[in-house]
């Protein structure tokens, strides 16, 4: 009898630690659940920033914007047909690629504003902190862009931008680096990636849009609308290029 109750007891005991087992489980999930990770942009002298086209003047209009891209990243072709359209339509453009920008998933901090209105000087803490971004919204290591607008503004409370005006624009992705911090990738769960030029040596290919100044200060340069003699000696280059090919062609 006293064998039985012992097997009974035991038989309980496993039962109740199986039942803890579960519910620890569960608990451990729902946290990683509701896991944020954090993101900070800044722009100012000790940081790196965004110039006007120029490569000297400051940016004093328009704001910057912090996202990434769901599913595929936009290719070369991408960015220069971006580049070849309107500055104005340029946002429109990017978003059809499937850009998020980050602060509509997470809650903006205090203390930094991504308007170049509000700074106006690389001194100024130019740049925008958002937090308790939801993990599952924001993968470990996804890929983070940085787009600078010399016009327009951000609406914290419908979470949309009106850049319509711009008429320069840049695109920094600092990606490929052997050194992690350099990278512009989401960091690992509750944590904090600050998005810095000079930190991460930026290199020519890390300039999606735009020009690099100098790498050891974090200078970029935003680029120009494209002017309409410009596009019309464009094309006219293409269509000497294209009439010379046939030319060639034909002689063979």
């Amino acid at each position: 009898m006293r064998n039985k109750n012992m097997e009974i007891l035991k038989t309980k005991i496993r039962a109740i630690n199986f039942l803890f087992g579960i519910i620890l489980l569960g608990f451990c999930t729902t946290s990683v659940s509701k896991a944020s990770v954090t993101i900070g942009c800044v722009a100012n002298s000790a940081t790196g920033y965004f110039v006007q086209s120029d490569k000297t003047t400051l940016v004093s209009t328009g704001e910057i914007s912090v996202g990434f891209f769901s599913g595929t990243a936009p290719t070369s072709t991408d960015w220069q047909n971006i580049l070849s359209g309107s500055v104005s339509s340029a946002w429109s453009s990017i978003l059809a690629l499937g850009y998020t920008d980050v602060r509509t998933l997470g809650t903006l901090g205090t203390g930094y504003d991504a308007s170049f209105a509000t700074g106006g000087s690389p001194t100024t803490n130019i740049g925008a902190t958002v937090q308790n971004i939801p993990f599952a919204s924001l993968p470990i290591n996804t890929r983070l862009y940085v787009l600078g607008f010399n016009a327009g503004t951000w609406d914290n409370t419908t979470k949309t931008a009106t850049f319509g005006l711009a008429t320069e624009f840049g695109v920094v992705s600092a990606f490929g680096h052997a050194t992690t911090s350099q990278n512009f990738v989401s960091p690992a769960d509750s944590g904090t990636k600050s998005i810095q030029f000079k930190l991460a040596a930026l290199g020519d290919t890390d300039i999606l849009i735009g020009s690099l100044v100098s790498s050891a200060n974090g200078t970029v340069a935003m680029i120009p609308e494209p002017s309409v003699m410009s596009m019309l000696l464009l094309g006219i280059a293409y269509s000497f290029r294209r009439k010379r090919s046939i030319k060639i062609g034909g002689g063979k």
